[in-house]
């Protein structure tokens, strides 16, 4: 179900982000992927959690290249948001 969730057979990459979590995050994280990406899947973790860091799995398109990754990563760690993982679903198919 997981897996399916995230499309991994239809995805590239999938992008762990932490961000605050605080209103507007997902919002704005969205919109500066999908400036250089579709987004296959999104996925929200530690909502329950009193933390401060919130994570976010976004599954890049099957279609995104290592260039549009970089891009991707360098705009979010520009707005403060923090890649803290790449999974490559290109390779480990």
């Amino acid at each position: 179900m997981l897996s399916q969730s995230w499309n991994v057979d239809k995805g590239s990459y999938v992008l762990t982000i932490a961000s605050t979590g605080k209103q507007g995050d997902l919002a704005n994280i969205t919109k500066i992927i999908s400036k250089y990406s579709n987004i296959a899947s999104c996925i929200t973790l530690d909502i329950d959690k009193d933390e401060f860091i919130r994570r976010t799995l976004i599954t890049l398109a099957s279609n995104t290249s290592k260039q549009t990754l970089d891009t991707i990563i360098s705009r979010l760690e520009n707005k403060d948001f923090k890649v803290v993982e790449i999974e490559n679903l290109i390779n480990d198919k």
